[in-house]
């Protein structure tokens, strides 16, 4: 009982964080993406470490082999999609900017895959130490989003990795990732 009422209170959480970012969030799209065997197209891992922005198919490709462990069917994608390139102090602000130009990029594409996922590490300037991370799973028709995160120095895995470098921000992609996805195997 106790369980299940924490798992309530974390799903509602993140439904209200989402909706106060205003990220069009859809629990029907993240059933049918539970429920499915859809590929997922996975973008380059946009990173931002101060004012300099770039990609990285290193870990995006590390991103590919943990879903396929997963049984998740992907495909690799090798173009970088518009994303938000500007530091605010607002958090939750780079968060939308990044979902709604990623929405938008991917509804204009011609691909054939349902679901996109553009993973995000935020990292100081130097970049030895990680910021937050960020992801979006999205369904290309409707542009909304099927899971979409901020995971900073407030989230329990954060604070157990006490992410250093890009590979810590890998493996808290990983554990949020898959707990997020049970929580709404279970729902």
């Amino acid at each position: 009982m106790k369980k299940t009422v924490h798992l309530f209170l974390v799903l509602l959480s993140v439904i209200l964080f989402i909706s106060s970012c205003g990220i069009p969030f859809s629990k029907t799209l993240q059933r049918q993406f539970v429920a499915g065997n859809d590929k997922i197209k996975v973008y380059p891992v946009h990173i931002l470490a101060g004012g300099k922005s770039s990609y990285d198919t290193v870990y995006s490709r590390k991103i590919q082999e943990f879903l396929i462990k997963s049984n998740r069917e992907t495909i690799l994608c090798f173009e970088n999609p518009p994303v938000n390139r500007h530091w605010f102090m607002n958090e939750a602000k780079m968060f939308k900017k990044s979902f709604n130009v990623f929405a938008e990029f991917i509804q204009a594409s011609p691909s054939d895959e349902n679901y996109h996922l553009l993973v995000e590490f935020l990292m100081s300037n130097s970049e030895k130490h990680v910021l937050a991370v960020h992801y979006y799973l999205v369904e290309k028709k409707s542009g909304k989003a099927v899971m979409a995160y901020i995971i900073n120095s407030h989230n329990p895995v954060f604070k157990k990795i006490k992410p250093m470098n890009k590979q810590d921000a890998f493996r808290i992609f990983c554990e949020v990732f898959t707990q997020k996805l049970s929580i709404a195997e279970k729902n």
